[in-house]
């Protein structure tokens, strides 16, 4: 164990764990479904952290003594760093709408409780509940999807039947000079009848693999 205590409910809680280029530990975790969490700095929910392997506070974290690398988050799923940069992305459940992409800043507010829109590259109206996400290396599919940004839409968790606006989809998205979203594509969807929906994905030797 190299982390443990913060309180958490069914929903909400401990996501995405990732290395970054920094060989820091990045950890999302969600508001514990009490939104007024996320704004609080002396509670660890509705953040995301930075700690070094073995649990420690890094000397250099952008709240001195504190796990907290950024906050104001509902519940961030997914987590990447883009190659070649320590940019770090995540994904971030809306309530009913503004579901959003963010490109982490450390230190920064992203608005929750109860504005989703603050520190977006893009917001999703309907809410598609995203999760997974990552950038894709080069050579693996073809040229158009290299260091594109691949995203996960879970959607409803129990619905049957073929993908909708709201879930059962992967698509991609260009990034700009900036690191911004230029535009996106949807990469593949679901046709069968089941109850499965997508929430993990990662590059792998010859592709793209999910769950």
């Amino acid at each position: 164990t190299v982390f443990q205590g913060v309180r958490v409910n069914y929903s909400h809680q401990v996501h995405a764990v990732t290395i970054g280029p920094d060989s820091m530990l990045y950890v999302n975790i969600g508001d514990g479904l009490q939104s007024q969490t996320a704004q609080n700095l002396n509670d660890l929910r509705g953040k995301i952290l930075r700690m070094t392997r073995d649990g420690q506070i890094p000397a250099d974290n952008p709240i001195p003594g504190s796990y907290i690398y950024a906050y104001g988050f509902r519940n961030p799923f997914g987590a990447t760093f883009r190659p070649g940069t320590s940019d770090l992305y995540i994904s971030d459940n809306g309530p009913n709408v503004d579901d959003r992409i963010v490109k982490v800043a450390p230190g920064s507010n992203y608005g929750w409780c109860c504005n989703m829109q603050q520190g977006a590259l893009i917001t999703f109206n309907p809410t598609v509940a995203p999760t997974a996400m990552t950038f894709m290396p080069p050579g693996l599919l073809d040229a158009v999807f290299d260091n594109r940004l691949f995203l996960t839409f879970s959607g409803p968790t129990y619905d049957s039947g073929p993908a909708n606006e709201k879930g059962k989809q992967i698509w991609s998205f260009a990034m700009d000079d900036t690191g911004g979203i230029s535009y996106s594509n949807l990469f593949i969807y679901y046709v069968g009848q089941g109850f499965g929906t997508c929430v993990g994905l990662a590059p792998g030797d010859d592709g793209l693999y999910f769950t």
